[in-house]
């Protein structure tokens, strides 16, 4: 039997409702390994990855030990097969003689390169991105928080705090009171909150007429008319009550 019609005996025994949209949207190509990776490992039995299927027991071996090496091996294969069956052609050419565990290692290390340079790319833009004064700051914060989670999907997490930091720097100079504000009283809060409170922010910068917000709870201080004190009535009838 041919190595395709391997694959394909053992995909029709797969759960294919789990594995039918990686296989339709998903195959692994030259520019997707972390996407395809992540996918796969939804659907495949995840401790076949950890490592090789070692060799098979002896004889003399109990029916337990030969039973649990039993499924290993079937769930190396399976997991083999379904690997081979979402890669384009031109991959499964090359790995189709390799089992899971080795073939996983020949794919990180030849996109390990690949992955580094985008991580760099990713960095770079994020942390050069700057607002420009007069644009809606919520757009700019959604593209902040994009490069975030390009920057864990390539597995580099970066903590909320650094995050938080990031984005202060890259506003424009109406929101200096607010970084200000925001370092003085070592604010701490979810990214979520802090884009709340810059679009608050936003609607009271001082060129469209209003002073910013001095507070951290994303609301704008109103300004509170002064309290006249007493004084003496001047004019005629000063003295009249």
């Amino acid at each position: 039997m041919t190595n395709n019609a391997i694959v394909s005996n053992h995909v029709q025994n797969t759960n294919t409702h789990s594995i039918r949209p990686i296989l339709d949207n998903d195959k692994l190509t030259r520019t997707n390994f972390l996407d395809w990776y992540r996918n796969l490992r939804i659907v495949l039995k995840k401790y076949v990855l950890d490592g090789p299927v070692p060799d098979p027991p002896a004889s003399n071996t109990s029916k337990a030990i030969k039973d649990a090496w039993s499924k290993h091996f079937d769930d190396a294969t399976e997991v083999t097969c379904l690997m081979l069956a979402t890669m384009i052609p031109e991959l499964q050419k090359t790995f189709e003689f390799q089992p899971a565990y080795e073939m996983m290692g020949q794919l990180k290390q030849m996109f390990q390169i690949q992955s580094k340079q985008e991580r760099y790319e990713t960095i770079t833009s994020f942390i050069s991105c700057k607002m420009q004064e007069g644009t809606p700051v919520s757009n700019h914060v959604l593209k902040m928080k994009a490069y975030v989670e390009q920057l864990s999907r390539l597995v580099f997490t970066i903590s909320d705090e650094l995050e938080t930091d990031i984005i202060l720097h890259s506003l424009p100079k109406s929101f200096n009171q607010l970084v200000l504000n925001v370092n003085m009283n070592n604010w701490e809060k979810s990214i979520s909150k802090l884009h709340r409170m810059l679009k608050t922010a936003d609607t009271h910068i001082p060129s469209k007429g209003n002073p910013i917000f001095n507070d951290l709870g994303g609301k704008d201080q109103e300004t509170k008319p002064q309290r006249k004190g007493n004084y003496e009535r001047k004019g005629k009838g000063a003295n009249e009550k």
